[in-house]
């Protein structure tokens, strides 16, 4: 038996920190040789900053025996960042306030094939993380089983700076335009992730991400013999619900990856920007689409994308297009007289349902209906992604009831369809009428009502004639 044992020593890393490092041991042993017995008792390890307290029993050291180790640690708070900087590690630069608080407790056990710290109690930056987290050791490369539980819990202090300076959108700039000749995965981190080997369950209350706040996260993470997966995501955010799950598989030559979405009665907007799509469509509703691809650059992702998508929104706004506009347009051309609307380059609508099928990045969507106070449209056409085009048609007609609506200056278009042809690049769309269909179907109507008007005179609506002429008119 040692008691008041006592160890000082000065390290220096290969990396050539900036001084050397200075470690402290002291603490009680206690060793039973006839039982195979080490007991640490009140250890408390020492190194520059980081203190460690250790109540740690290891047994079975006897010849033959299989040694096991229990006991409890704690690690008192240290800021991480400093340390990292100080043992020459580099990091991305983040928040003043990321990574400058971290301490943590829990039981510990360890023997030849496991790795476990039950009950674990994790304190970074003034947030709470709690669970329990094992490390099987039958591997290279250790499998990894946790459980994790947070109150809440901010990211925004551990992503990256960046700057807006003229340097940083150039270098932005190159990337984007260099982006197709970049793999994705590295050769290195395609092996790394093949023997990767994990079963994570993360839950929290509310986790904030940039500015959003999101609530009650389940999400579940996999990853086995080259597939990772995410089986389960769901959370509560913009005033509805997000069900998600997807994969990467990687055990053949290219990347594949399948994602699921399921979002109801939430704001579609702030969703769009979560996912990293420039929002044109606003309002509440659902969202759904079931997608794959694969590919190991960013160009091949978007020419093998595939798979579906719906929405069924209420109250909100496209923007690229407005149909009022245009139908005002339509009118003044017609009549010859000039347009004095002006174009407010979005449409708002009180109900909205589209559906699209994408193959090989064209997203073909042809049952479009969007109903406004004044108007309702229909749709088709394709988006083509890998070439940024569009060509698309929009078919509005004016309602029959205008009254307290602030469409009288339409009423002459009651009863024709007003075609408008959405066409060119995704970041510059041209929009124009179809003057000749419109015209077409103006001179249409003017006859079908001039013929009315004479069969008024001519004949009674009850008479068969009257009747089969205007089943013929319509």
């Amino acid at each position: 038996q040692t008691t008041g044992l006592a160890i000082d020593a000065e390290l220096t890393l290969d990396n050539e920190p900036q001084s050397p490092l200075t470690a402290n041991y002291s603490g009680d042993l206690l060793y039973q040789q006839s039982v195979g017995r080490l007991s640490m008792l009140e250890a408390e390890l020492t190194v520059d900053q980081a203190q460690l307290a250790a109540d740690v029993v290891f047994a079975g050291l006897a010849p033959d025996d299989a040694w096991t180790a229990n006991g409890n640690l704690a690690l008192g708070a240290i800021d991480l960042a400093q340390m990292l900087a100080q043992w020459g590690v580099e990091m991305p630069e983040l928040p003043s306030d990321g990574l400058r608080e971290l301490a943590f407790s829990s039981a510990f056990r360890a023997d030849q094939t496991e790795l476990g710290f039950d009950g674990l109690e994790l304190l970074l930056d003034g947030q709470t993380v709690s669970g329990d987290i094992t490390l099987q050791l039958t591997e290279a490369f250790p499998a990894i089983r946790a459980s994790l539980y947070s109150p809440a819990f901010s990211v925004n202090n551990y992503l990256p700076q960046q700057h807006n300076n003229d340097d940083d959108l150039v270098a932005d700039t190159a990337a984007q335009d260099q982006h197709q000749e970049v793999p994705l995965l590295t050769p290195a981190t395609q092996a790394w992730l093949r023997t990767l080997d994990a079963e994570v369950e993360a839950r929290i209350n509310t986790l904030t991400y940039q500015q959003w706040d999101l609530a009650d996260v389940v999400v579940r993470f996999q990853a086995a013999g080259g597939l990772l997966a995410v089986p389960e995501l769901k959370l509560r955010a913009f005033d509805g619900r997000l069900d998600a799950d997807g994969s990467l598989d990687i055990q053949g030559s290219q990347p594949v990856v399948s994602a699921r979405l399921d979002a109801s009665d939430l704001q579609i907007k702030p969703l769009l920007n979560l996912l990293g799509v420039k929002p044109r469509l606003s309002g509440k509703g659902n969202l759904q689409a079931d997608l794959t691809t694969s590919g190991n650059q960013y160009d091949d992702l978007i020419a093998n994308l595939a798979g579906t998508a719906a929405t069924r929104l209420e109250d909100g706004v496209v923007q690229g297009v407005d149909v009022g506009y245009w139908l005002r347009r339509a009118n003044a051309q017609i009549k010859g007289g000039d347009v004095t609307a002006v174009d407010r380059a979005e449409t708002d609508f009180s109900a909205l349902t589209a559906s699209a099928v994408i193959e090989s990045g064209r997203v073909q969507s042809d049952d479009l209906d969007l109903r406004a106070p004044l108007f309702r449209v229909s749709g088709d056409g394709y988006f083509d992604l890998p070439t940024e085009q569009i060509d698309y048609r929009v078919a509005a007609s004016v309602v029959d009831s205008l009254e307290g609506q602030g469409g009288r200056d339409l009423q002459e278009l009651r009863g024709i369809t007003i075609p408008v042809l959405i066409t060119g690049r995704f970041d510059n769309p041209q929009v124009r009428l179809d003057m000749q269909r419109i015209l077409r179907d103006a001179a249409e109507g003017q006859i079908r009502e001039r013929i009315e008007q004479e069969l008024d005179r001519h004949l009674r609506e009850d008479a068969p004639a009257r009747q089969l002429l205007d089943r013929f008119l319509r």
